[in-house]
């Protein structure tokens, strides 16, 4: 079987079983997502590994998510449950205060345009935000037992391969050209489009519901 929907087909994992775990798995576990969670425990002991793209994905996602969460309770009044009090009170009376009545929209883009400001005080109000995020998602790669693939040349030349014969997103390529070259049973992730890439440019895929 190439491609499994989890928790919908059962994993058979062998004792040689080793497994490539995806950004979008990463972030869905640090979501508490019960599904991504129960895999993680089914897979525990077994060989499990990363790249640095899906580090740096998981803190990218993880930075948005924390500045949308706390913006949109700033705007709510609900001040118990925010990432940062301290912050996100402030960037939203100071800097972004005249879109507040565009609702979901305005969060999205009120996040870019923080994360992308050149505004030397906006981009030091976003460092505890950053530093949240890093400590979460190295936490979670720590207590996962994951061990990091290193992208060689051999990794990007294959990621290139991929690209050419298969539409798909490059950070995909490279996720599935890291996984083939650590030789890894299976690809883990939440993206469903994994599913449809041929055979010969990934390894067997469990896709998470």
């Amino acid at each position: 079987m190439t491609s499994i929907s989890f928790p919908r087909q059962a994993l058979p994992v062998g004792s040689e079983d080793s497994f490539y775990l995806d950004s979008s798995f990463a972030v869905a576990c640090l979501s508490y997502e019960r599904n991504c969670l129960d895999l993680l425990i089914k897979i525990t002991g077994r060989p499990t590994y990363v790249s640095s793209v899906v580090w740096a994905e998981a803190v990218h996602v993880l930075v948005r998510t924390y500045l949308a969460d706390d913006l949109q309770k700033a705007m709510a009044g609900e001040k118990e449950e925010l990432v940062h009090p301290e912050i996100a009170p402030v960037l939203l009376s100071e800097f972004i205060k005249d879109q507040a009545g565009e609702g979901g929209f305005w969060v999205r883009r009120a996040c870019h345009d923080v994360l992308k400001s050149p505004s030397a005080q906006l981009r030091e109000m976003l460092l505890p935000y950053q530093r949240s995020a890093v400590a979460a998602v190295d936490s979670f790669l720590s207590d996962s037992g994951a061990s990091f693939l290193t992208i060689g040349a051999d990794v990007l030349e294959k990621a290139k391969a991929i690209c050419r014969a298969v539409p798909c997103d490059t950070n995909d390529a490279l996720h599935l050209a890291s996984a083939l070259k650590g030789k890894c049973s299976y690809a883990v992730t939440k993206d469903a489009d994994w599913v449809w890439i041929p055979d010969a440019f990934r390894p067997a895929v469990v896709r998470v519901a």
